[in-house]
């Protein structure tokens, strides 16, 4: 596949925060257990996701095949049900981790709980901070 060719862009020199989804198969590579730091409410979005992810018609003829008749949505919503129940806050939740700021931003730089926290969005897990200082992770 080629890559997809765009004009140059100035560089960035503002803070940058960098945010990683759960892995797909909800472990890391050597099998353990990913947990999030936030869970963004996703329930009154939730079928918008649906419908964005059914128009890929490529993507859905081919898992259709592979994986069985809308085995990728069903993994959407159950994926959203098992975050939301993780949250104790939303009924369906999407969950996120911080990358670590060095080199991008400062450490309290987070721009996605200051979007979200106004509408009570977000859920900050406030274990997550513990367990990673303690290596328990």
């Amino acid at each position: 596949m080629m890559n997809f060719k765009c004009k140059p862009t100035p560089v960035v020199t503002n803070d940058v925060r960098v945010y990683h989804s759960m892995p797909h198969s909800l472990t890391d590579a050597m099998r353990r257990p990913v947990m999030p730091e936030l869970y963004v409410d996703i329930t009154g979005v939730l079928d918008q996701k649906i419908a964005g992810l059914v128009c890929h018609v490529s993507q859905k003829h081919w898992l259709d095949l592979s994986q069985g008749k809308d085995a990728y949505v069903k993994d959407l919503v159950g994926k959203g049900e098992h975050f939301g129940r993780l949250s104790k806050h939303f009924r369906y939740a999407e969950g996120w981790v911080r990358h670590s700021h060095v080199g991008f931003c400062a450490p309290d730089f987070n721009p996605l709980l200051d979007a979200l926290k106004a509408a009570n969005a977000v859920y900050v897990d406030p274990e997550y901070e513990i367990r990673l200082q303690n290596g328990t992770l």
